[in-house]
């Protein structure tokens, strides 16, 4: 039976395929141009764009959070308004994509078993009934929430640790284009569906169309790819609207600080308000940090006091509840960004081709 064990395989990229990657590839380079040099808002744009992973991976498991929650955990400090299981899994998938960013700086990276469950770990180890880093231990199978109608069952529990050495195998190659072996890696990895929880609501969802409902690894993987994708372009033009706007808040922003003869590094502080956060002392001073400019509690404090006296930012709430969010000048400024930039291009790109 070992020897009759696959996994789903990318298909040929047709011609439309191809252009929808070219254009990828174009957005991307124009990023590349756009941030090809050092911009003192490009930090908070990075910072905020793993915040918005962190909310946005973790909503799909059901933990829900604001992106200002998201963007406090980011950088190491305690949520406003969760629930302590809500934060460890906030801060787990942190550990965890922290951990890929820095391995991603090596010249050469191995994948392994190991890595695979350890990164697992990270993410599901506040729970110890969800097996973290450790094969689940029977069937799986999902449900629709709402009828209990069983929707896909995972790969036979006696298959799944020689599919997952076989994907391994294939991550560590070489061959074939970034984008597309990755989308096969998340598809594979999803509708093996090896760990008892952590793989990802929506991911099996959206691989269901493909599976047909239980492990069918010959079944054709074009509808995933195409999804992938358009989800690449997207968010690739996505990108682009946020650097634009970034840019154009932070010129802005420059301008009140010169005028208000505040200090340069408050702008960080101004910049998170402006894009519908809520500081605190402590995100304020993490953020600096991160940029390398490391401020004490007392600065941090003065700072925020000095952008509040001067009607940029807004109190609210006591001591250690303390927040500050935008104030008229900023959501002015806000509104200009808005309304400069150029709306959502949501149209299908394989839409009329078969």
């Amino acid at each position: 039976m070992a020897a009759d064990l696959r996994l789903f395989e990318a298909p040929q990229l047709t011609g439309r395929e191809l252009d929808v990657l070219g254009e990828c590839d174009a957005a991307k380079f124009a990023l590349r141009h756009q941030l090809s040099e050092p911009r003192r808002w490009s930090g908070a744009l990075q910072r905020m764009a793993l915040a918005r992973n962190i909310q946005g991976s973790n909503s799909i498991e059901g933990f829900q959070a604001t992106l200002d929650d998201a963007a406090a955990v980011a950088v190491g400090e305690e949520p406003l308004d969760v629930s302590a299981k809500t934060r460890l899994a906030l801060e787990g998938y942190r550990n965890a994509m922290t951990y890929v960013l820095q391995l991603s700086q090596e010249p050469a990276v191995t994948v392994s078993l190991d890595l695979i469950k350890s990164l697992h770990f990270m993410m599901t180890n506040d729970d110890l009934s969800t097996r973290p880093g450790r094969w689940r231990s029977g069937s799986i199978f999902v449900q629709r929430e709402a009828t209990g109608e069983i929707v896909y069952e995972g790969a036979d529990l006696d298959q799944v640790p020689e599919l997952m050495s076989m994907l391994v195998e294939g991550m560590n190659e070489a061959a074939g284009l970034a984008v597309i072996r990755a989308a096969m890696v998340h598809l594979n990895l999803v509708m093996i569906h090896p760990f008892r929880d952590g793989n990802g609501r929506m991911a099996r969802c959206l691989q269901s169309q493909v599976g047909g409902g239980r492990w069918q690894p010959h079944r054709d993987a074009r509808p995933w790819i195409r999804f992938v994708l358009t989800a690449h372009l997207r968010q690739a033009q996505t990108l682009l609207r946020r650097v634009r706007a970034s840019e154009m808040v932070w010129v802005s922003l420059e301008a009140l600080i010169k005028w208000h003869r505040l200090p340069e590094r408050s702008a960080a502080a101004l910049f998170d308000a402006t894009s519908g956060y809520r500081l605190r002392r402590g995100t304020y001073a993490a953020a600096l940090a991160g940029n390398g400019d490391e401020v004490s509690e007392q600065t941090a404090t003065r700072d925020l006091k000095v952008l509040v006296d001067a009607g940029l930012l807004q109190a609210q709430g006591d001591k250690r509840g303390r927040v500050y969010t935008a104030g008229p000048p900023l959501l002015e400024i806000r509104d200009m960004a808005r309304a400069e930039r150029q709306p959502k291009d949501l149209r299908d790109p394989f839409a009329g081709t078969s």
